[in-house]
């Protein structure tokens, strides 16, 4: 993580955004979560999201982002990122696989979790 550079505060994030035309929205990372969670300034134009900058008051990272961060808008916005559910067909390694639906998606997660030992799980997590 970059520690030397300190953010932005809120009024420098603003004042940004309206020179360039855009809009500016408090943010947190996911990238390194679920501990971390850094917090960061989102700029968007038009519904798209053009670069974040770290949020100077924030106590977890004080205005510093990683890489990883840095990069959301890259990832974010890539032909190659996954936006639906997808099964794979055929055998495992052989890079097949077919879009399904978010509900059958979820429907088959909870039925292979229905399948595991309750010994995997501690009683408490699952009330």
């Amino acid at each position: 993580m970059n520690t030397e550079h300190k953010g932005l505060t809120r009024e420098e994030a603003e004042r940004i955004a309206a020179a360039r035309g855009e809009t500016v929205s408090a943010a947190y990372c996911p990238m390194c979560g679920p501990n971390t969670n850094c917090r960061c300034y989102a700029f968007c134009k038009e519904g798209k999201l053009l670069r974040v900058a770290g949020m100077a008051e924030a106590g977890a990272n004080r205005g510093a982002l990683c890489a990883k961060g840095l990069a959301a808008p890259q990832w974010q916005g890539s032909p190659d990122r996954l936006t639906d559910p997808l099964l794979r067909i055929g055998a495992r390694g052989e890079g097949r696989f077919a879009k399904i639906s978010w509900e059958e998606a979820l429907d088959r997660v909870a039925e292979k979790l229905r399948e595991q030992p309750l010994s995997f799980f501690d009683k408490k997590d699952l009330a």
